[in-house]
């Protein structure tokens, strides 16, 4: 009996994991040509690689938030946000 209740906190880690993995939040960036090519040159990255070292956010030092929608508070905890290049979109036109 004690296995399965130490089971259980790795068993809720792995399902954290395979749900952000699939169901976490995208923003698409678009950028000019120009911009693409300077951040090309200069360091070799995409405009969303440029923004990847924001996405995720750790406990923010257990901090309670607010929404207006909402009347209790709660804690965000553990989220990421993925960027991708817009023009790495199905059906996405180079528009951008």
């Amino acid at each position: 009996m004690d296995s399965n209740i130490n089971q259980v906190p790795l068993l809720h880690r792995q399902v954290r994991k395979w749900l952000s993995s699939r169901f976490s939040p995208t923003c698409a960036v678009f950028s000019s040509p120009s911009v693409k090519e300077i951040l090309k040159k200069q360091s070799s990255l995409t405009p969303a690689e440029l923004f990847r070292p924001y996405a995720e956010v750790g406990n923010l030092n257990n901090i309670s938030l607010q929404t207006c929608e909402k009347n209790a508070p709660f804690k965000l905890k553990n989220f990421k946000v993925d960027f991708v290049d817009s023009y790495k979109i199905d059906g996405h036109s180079s528009h951008d």
